[in-house]
C-alpha cells in the first residue's frame, strides 16, 4: 500500500512538471515579423530613407520593427553590433497584437564599420537580423582634405619662413662683409692718404732745407767774399 502511494506521488510530480513546461512554452508569445529595416529617420511611425549603407554626416540610424504577436503584452530586444562586437541592447515593449517600435543609434565619425541589429523575442531567442554599413560622409572627406591642405599650407609657410630667415641671415652676412670691405677700403684709403701726406711733407721739408741751404750759402758768400775783397783793395791802396 505504501509503495503504491509513493508510485502515485511520482506520477503526480511528473504530471505537474510536464504541466509547468507546457505552460511556459505556450505562454511565450509567438512573434511574426512584418517589417524589420534600418532607416535615416522615422516619421509618423514609418521608416524614412531605408538603406543598408549610411554616411556619418547623418544624425541617427533607426532600426524599425513592425511585428504581430499572438499574445500581448510582450516585449522584444534590439541588440546592436559593430564589427561583430556587441555595442548595446534595447528592450522594447509590444503592447498590441500589431505593433510598431524602434531603437536608434547616434552616429559619429568613430562609427564607420559593419553593423547589424539582431531581433530577439522575450526569451532572447534570435528571430531575425538586419545588416548595414556606415561609411564616411562627404563632410568628413572634405574636412580631411581641408586638414590635409592646411597641413600642406603650414609646411609651405614653414619652408617660406625658413627661406626668408636664411635669406635674411645671408643678407646680414653679406652686409656685414660689405661693411667690413668698406671699412677696409676706407682704412686703406686713409693709410694711402697718410702716406701721400707724409711723402708730400718729406718733399716739402726737402725743398725747404734745400732752399734754406742755398740761402745760407749765399749769405755766407756775401759775408765772407765782400769783406775779403774790401780788405784786399785797401791793402793795395796803402
Amino acid at each position: 500500500m505504501i509503495g503504491a502511494l509513493g508510485h502515485i506521488k511520482n506520477i503526480i510530480k511528473l504530471q505537474i512538471l510536464f504541466l509547468v513546461i507546457f505552460i511556459n512554452t505556450t505562454s511565450a508569445s509567438e512573434i511574426k515579423i512584418l517589417k524589420f529595416v534600418c532607416s535615416e529617420d522615422v516619421v509618423n511611425r514609418q521608416p524614412v530613407n531605408v538603406s543598408n549603407v549610411f554616411k556619418t554626416d547623418i544624425d541617427k540610424i533607426y532600426c524599425f520593427t513592425k511585428v504581430k504577436a499572438d499574445k500581448t503584452p510582450t516585449y522584444i530586444y534590439h541588440v546592436w553590433y559593430k564589427n561583430d562586437k556587441k555595442v548595446f541592447e534595447v528592450k522594447l515593449n509590444i503592447r498590441y497584437s500589431t505593433y510598431r517600435t524602434w531603437s536608434f543609434k547616434r552616429i559619429s565619425n568613430n562609427d564607420v564599420g559593419n553593423w547589424r541589429v539582431e531581433l530577439l523575442d522575450e526569451n532572447k531567442s534570435k528571430i531575425a537580423e538586419v545588416k548595414f554599413k556606415v561609411v564616411k560622409g562627404e563632410n568628413d572627406i572634405t574636412l580631411n582634405i581641408n586638414e590635409t591642405n592646411t597641413e600642406k599650407d603650414n609646411e609651405k609657410l614653414e619652408k617660406k619662413d625658413l627661406t626668408i630667415k636664411s635669406n635674411f641671415n645671408v643678407n646680414i652676412k653679406n652686409n656685414t662683409v660689405k661693411d667690413i670691405d668698406n671699412s677696409d677700403k676706407e682704412n686703406k684709403l686713409k693709410i694711402n692718404q697718410l702716406n701721400i701726406n707724409s711723402e708730400n711733407l718729406k718733399k716739402d721739408n726737402k725743398d725747404f732745407i734745400s732752399k734754406n741751404f742755398y740761402l745760407l750759402l749765399l749769405i755766407a758768400f756775401y759775408v765772407i767774399f765782400f769783406p775779403s775783397v774790401y780788405l784786399i783793395y785797401k791793402k793795395f791802396q796803402s
